[in-house]
C-alpha cells in the first residue's frame, strides 16, 4: 500500500518546468520515465535477493511487468517522435552547424 501512495504521490507531483509548445508535457512523462526505471530497479533487486515470501513476491513480479510495459512503452513513443524529426528534415539544430566552427 504505502509502495502505490509513493508511485501515485510521483505521478502527480508537479515537474515545475515552464515551457512552450507541449515541453512541459514532455518534462513530466521523462520524470514518470525515470521514476518508472527506478522502482523497477529497486522490484528487480528485492526479487534477485530471494529473502521475500512468496505472496510479496509475486506482487512485485506483477507491479515489474507493469512498469516494464510502461517504461517499454515511453521509449517507443520517444523513437517514433525522433523518427518523425528526423524524417520531416529538423535534425540539425541551430548554431550547430558548419558556421557555429566558423564564429
Amino acid at each position: 500500500m504505502a509502495a502505490r501512495a509513493r508511485k501515485n504521490a510521483g505521478a502527480d507531483a508537479p515537474v515545475g518546468v515552464v515551457g512552450v509548445d507541449g515541453v512541459v508535457e514532455k518534462a513530466e512523462a521523462a520524470v514518470d520515465y525515470e521514476a518508472a526505471m527506478a522502482r523497477l530497479q529497486e522490484v528487480v533487486a528485492a526479487l534477485e535477493a530471494g529473502d521475500l515470501p512468496l505472496e510479496r513476491s509475486v506482487a512485485l513480479y506483477k507491479e515489474g511487468l507493469g512498469l516494464s510495459r510502461a517504461c517499454r512503452d515511453r521509449l517507443r513513443t520517444a523513437r517514433n517522435e525522433i523518427r518523425l524529426f528526423t524524417e520531416s528534415g529538423l535534425t540539425e539544430f541551430e548554431g550547430m552547424g558548419d558556421d557555429a566552427d566558423a564564429e
